[in-house]
């Protein structure tokens, strides 16, 4: 007996077909002949629902599909290869900021992206250097107007919340929540 897998993806695409070639067959060639009669029940369910399916394809190819977990696991956390390599990349942006004396101040999961390579692996970017800070010597943490500091409080090292000097320790514990994170799909604390 073959192993059978439902494959979701697979029968939305071609209901989505067979309801776009439906209702564009509707659309172009059948009602302009039908001159006010009703149409087949075939032709008013793909005329019906063809919008309705191809939102959802298209929702759940462009917004859904990118976070897809490379394990193909459906457990939300990482498989223990998955969390290796992407600890390990995470790691080498690290080392490039720290070779141009750069802090990141926060490093948290929304400003690290995984892109996906045709091999099928991914590839881990560091994103939003906004609040970055070039120094060559440990410095205190910059705080807002209102004497607030900056940065994501799951994810930020206690010398950033005690206005301490802020050294390449400090994007590494932030890493170290994150790979938590990562692992339980929780914040640390």
């Amino acid at each position: 007996m073959a192993d059978f897998h439902f494959d979701f993806a697979v029968l939305l695409t071609v209901l989505t077909l067979v309801t776009g070639i439906g209702w564009a067959l509707d659309r172009w060639l059948l009602a302009p002949r039908r001159q006010g009669a009703k149409p087949n029940p075939v032709t008013e369910f793909c005329v019906s629902f063809f919008p309705v399916i191809a939102l959802v394809l298209f929702l759940r190819s462009f917004i859904a599909e990118p976070f897809r977990i490379p394990s193909g696991s459906m457990i939300p956390t990482l498989s223990v290869g998955d969390f290796r390599a992407f600890a390990e990349q995470s790691l080498d942006p690290l080392v490039s900021a720290q070779e141009l004396n750069l802090l990141h101040r926060d490093l948290k999961p929304s400003n690290i992206m995984l892109t996906w390579l045709p091999s099928g692996r991914f590839q881990v970017k560091l994103l939003d250097f906004g609040l970055a800070k070039f120094s060559q010597i440990p410095s205190k943490q910059t705080l807002d107007q209102a004497g607030s500091f900056l940065g994501s409080i799951d994810y930020i090292a206690p010398e950033q919340i005690e206005v301490r000097p802020l050294d390449q320790r400090t994007d590494l514990y932030s890493l170290g929540c994150v790979c938590y994170f990562a692992l339980t799909q929780r914040a640390p604390f």
